[in-house]
């Protein structure tokens, strides 16, 4: 299962949250990953976009040579992350695939984070079956 987690960026920052994608149960066949978050504009903005690329980072234990995050919307966003050198799975133990920084609006304190278009794939390109699981953003947690 591939689920969606918010929580403050920063001790007293609550305007700012890390909204990361985790794999909750990670098999160890897992290679490349690609998927589109979708926030509600009114609630959530990506922080600080230049152009079409948002501020996000990989998970530790996540060694992928492409990493790339971009908004195809105003309100969603598609991440793809693979190697074409280093193809073997990532580690069993690692769950953080990635988080992107976003910033509230309006002093609000939950919003929705959806998942869409999502595609995992073993070391040969495989899909692998997938569910998904949206996530609650908590800006003052």
């Amino acid at each position: 299962m591939v689920a969606v987690e918010g929580r403050s960026h920063e001790p007293g920052a609550t305007d700012i949250v890390d909204v990361c994608v985790n794999l909750e149960v990670n098999s160890g066949h897992v290679a490349g990953v690609q998927a589109d978050l979708l926030w509600d504009p009114v609630c959530l903005s990506a922080e600080a976009p230049v152009g079409d690329e948002v501020k996000c980072g990989l998970g530790a234990g996540v060694d992928r040579d492409t990493f790339m995050v971009r908004l195809v919307e105003p309100a969603r966003m598609r991440a793809l992350m693979v190697s074409l050198r280093d193809t073997r799975p990532l580690p069993a133990e690692v769950n953080r695939l990635f988080c992107c920084v976003f910033r509230t609006a309006g002093g609000a304190a939950h919003c929705e984070v959806d998942l869409d278009n999502l595609i995992l794939s073993d070391p040969r390109g495989r899909r692998l079956p997938v569910e998904l699981r949206p996530g609650t953003v908590e800006a003052n947690g």
